[in-house]
């Protein structure tokens, strides 16, 4: 049902998609848009968008065309890129030049507790993500970094945080457990 929710996206004219994630480009392939455009963080055949040395490429609506640095981008990791190459998706759908998608990516800051950089103390990075309220979020903002301190917990409504634990695990340092599911969290850092 979740899936089926988000897939509405992708009913309008243009459907943009991570063709990194199997089920997000499967809901692709079978969008009824009319313009379908996926994006992938390596490097992308005709048609796509992904990431070549470095810098994003528009291979959907150019023949090779660099958008910008991935280095530009200020939301940092793989979630980062992604959101990026959505965006410039969208934007080179209606004619917008890769400068402006540039100069756009490089300029571009993040919401309120949406990976917001909150301080630097000692060479230490504070960061809000805070709106990643589900496991996939979390974990995506998780890996953008080599060395973390998890605050978790609060209320995960039902959803599993093992597989999440398991593929962070490594990056993990320590947590901080909060909120009315902490105990659930718990158990999974125990078991991975």
């Amino acid at each position: 049902d979740y899936a089926a929710a988000k897939a509405g996206v992708l009913s309008g004219r243009v459907a943009v998609s991570c063709l990194d994630d199997a089920r997000a480009a499967e809901l692709l392939a079978t969008a009824p848009a009319s313009v379908r455009v996926g994006f992938r963080l390596g490097d992308p055949v005709a048609g796509e968008l992904g990431v070549r040395d470095g810098m994003l490429i528009d291979r959907a609506f150019a023949g090779d065309l660099p958008l910008a640095l991935a280095s530009s981008i200020p939301v940092p990791g793989p979630v980062g890129v992604l959101n990026a190459l959505a965006a410039a998706a969208l934007a080179r759908s209606i004619g917008v030049s890769a400068g402006a998608i540039a100069t756009a990516l490089a300029s571009f800051r993040v919401g309120r507790h949406r990976a917001e950089l909150v301080a630097v103390v000692d060479g230490v990075s504070y960061i809000d993500d805070s709106k990643a309220t589900n496991p996939h979020a979390a974990e995506a903002s998780l890996l953008a970094y080599p060395r973390v301190v998890w605050i978790a917990g609060g209320l995960l409504k039902g959803a599993s945080v093992d597989d999440t634990v398991q593929r962070v695990a490594s990056r993990l340092v320590g947590a901080v457990l909060i909120g009315h599911d902490r105990a659930m969290v718990a158990d999974a850092l125990s078991r991975h």
